[in-house]
């Protein structure tokens, strides 16, 4: 992903910096997307580098047995699972958050591929949804948010799921004006439970860096994805990267690598390979770096 302008050196304390690391942010096999590793590979890759917590996610359902099964072998390196509430599961469907959470997951995430959001960027494409290789798609995709604009019941009885369990609430593949009703109806409750942006840099469901500072305004965290800067995916330039995470606040950030694609490294390698790139740039420091990896995602599923 990343060209080689970094030193042995820079890329040898970016992997020291590793120790202790989380990556609540990756795509593992079995999967209907071609995936690069299957759970066990991804869990022991990272727990070899000394990284102590790893986010698998399926966008066709939940991964919260999957989870617990992975923990059961005690690698080292804690597997947070949860469910994505596409069209597989139902949607916006508080009986899957509920199973999820009743089964050990950590994570919920709001619609990803079957958002209307993520459905109208490729459709603008000309590209179908999955290929059309199904035969039941998301339709015109899936919106948390009534014709009139307010959210719909089904993600009241969600937040409050979330909030009893103190579990995290990613706002998935929302537009960027979603996720801030989202955020706004989140931080009118005041209550227990964690709300992420997700990865709100990627050309999918790109927000200003203004709406961005909204969203951690409203007690959100903000997903800072690697996968922004490759060509496919965003493009973003790694200094306007770094300096989007300082304007919104390093101690509202934390960094995770959508690792999983065929044309990827591994979580591991991607983030030791960002790291030192931004090392040797002087970008970020150490002590920023250990904030977005180990600290804030840490006190995130903590």
């Amino acid at each position: 992903m990343y060209q080689r302008e970094f030193s042995a050196a820079a890329l040898a304390a970016a992997q020291a910096l590793l120790q202790g690391a989380y990556d609540l942010h990756t795509h593992t096999g079995p999967s209907l997307f071609p995936r690069r590793a299957d759970d066990v590979q991804a869990v022991h890759e990272a727990a070899a580098t000394g990284m102590v917590g790893l986010g698998i996610k399926s966008h066709e359902g939940d991964t919260a047995v999957r989870a617990g099964l992975l923990n059961a072998a005690q690698t080292g390196c804690r597997v947070y699972g949860g469910v994505v509430l596409n069209h597989h599961v139902g949607g916006i469907n508080p009986a899957a958050v509920e199973t999820s959470l009743k089964l050990g997951g950590r994570i919920v995430w709001l619609p990803t591929i079957s958002s209307r959001q993520h459905v109208e960027f490729y459709s603008r494409q000309g590209k179908r949804f999955l290929g059309g290789q199904f035969r039941y798609g998301a339709g015109e995709g899936i919106s948390v948010l009534t014709e009139e604009g307010a959210l719909i019941p089904e993600l009241g009885e969600v937040l409050e799921l979330i909030e009893a369990a103190g579990a995290v609430l990613s706002t998935g593949h929302l537009s960027s004006g979603e996720a801030l009703a989202v955020a706004r109806e989140y931080h009118g409750r005041q209550r227990g439970g964690q709300l992420v942006m997700g990865h709100p840099d990627l050309n999918i469901n790109q927000a200003t860096l203004q709406e961005q500072q909204e969203f951690a305004d409203c007690g959100g965290w903000v997903e800072k994805c690697t996968l922004a800067l490759h060509e496919a995916w965003g493009q973003v330039p790694v200094e306007e990267f770094a300096s989007g995470i300082r304007s919104i606040g390093v101690e509202r950030c934390f960094l995770t690598t959508d690792a999983g694609g065929l044309d990827r490294g591994s979580s591991p390698d991607t983030l030791s390979r960002f790291v030192a790139l931004v090392l040797e740039k002087k970008l970020l420091t150490e002590a920023e770096i250990r904030l977005l990896l180990v600290e804030n995602p840490r006190r995130l599923v903590a």
